[in-house]
């Protein structure tokens, strides 16, 4: 994961994050020992929590979620323009 050019973060089935790579920790702004552990959610805006928790939900049941461009949030509070 860390040669991937792409930020990258991996999540387990309860959605708490168990690494990212270090493009994801340049993008979002955050060290490991601040993220690691923390559910997805502390990387996006409230008002998509709910849509993103129900991708994840229908991923972990089998089906195929594409690939989608969205909104995240850096440890500064900013938005950014990410691809899910």
């Amino acid at each position: 994961m860390d040669s991937i050019p792409d930020g990258v973060h991996s999540v387990d089935a309860s959605g708490v994050i168990t690494a990212m790579n270090p493009s994801a920790r340049e993008i979002y702004g955050y060290p490991d020992a601040e993220i690691v552990g923390r559910t997805f959610e502390i990387l996006m805006p409230p008002k998509l929590r709910d849509q993103v928790r129900r991708l994840h939900e229908q991923a972990l049941s089998g089906e195929i979620v594409q690939r989608f461009a969205t909104t995240g949030i850096r440890s500064d509070g900013s938005e950014i323009a990410v691809r899910s």
